[in-house]
């Protein structure tokens, strides 16, 4: 996610960050600037990504979090790659083992399921197979009985 030209956030150092990634590693090498934006209810950087960036969703959770690890976290959730439905294999695999080696211990573990076609046909042969083996149990204990 990207800021326009001329929209990016400045701080009072001259740094500048125009994107979410940018402003994550940024706060990870710089903690006390968190601090200086994120007063009571002022919070700069929530605004920021309001109406710079368009995204109210992510600047409500900016809001209400509490503390720099925690606002980093939904940071890096916008910031992470989105698993799609026809990833590759050896993709899938990569993606997880980002996300792994980027997650530190301290921070809450997501698991990604990766959905992928072959995994649904998989589930519903599965599912069709005991519906199916049910049915002629039931059929023959009738005949039988």
């Amino acid at each position: 996610m990207q800021s326009k030209r001329g929209e990016e956030f400045k701080f009072s150092t001259g740094k500048i960050v125009s994107n979410l990634k940018d402003l994550s590693s940024l706060l990870k090498k710089h903690p006390e600037i968190y601090l200086q934006h994120t007063k009571g209810k002022k919070n700069d950087f929530a605004d920021w990504i309001e109406h710079a960036m368009h995204n109210k969703t992510l600047a409500n959770q900016l809001r209400k979090s509490s503390s720099l690890p925690e606002f980093i976290q939904y940071l890096d959730s916008y910031v992470k790659p989105k698993i799609h439905k026809h990833t590759s294999k050896k993709k899938e695999e990569k993606i997880a083992r980002t996300i792994h080696e980027t997650t530190s211990p301290k921070q809450t573990q997501q698991v990604a399921i990766i959905e992928t076609p072959e995994r649904k046909m998989i589930t519903s042969d599965i599912i069709i197979g005991v519906l199916l083996g049910l049915f002629i149990g039931l059929i023959i204990g009738r005949i039988l009985a």
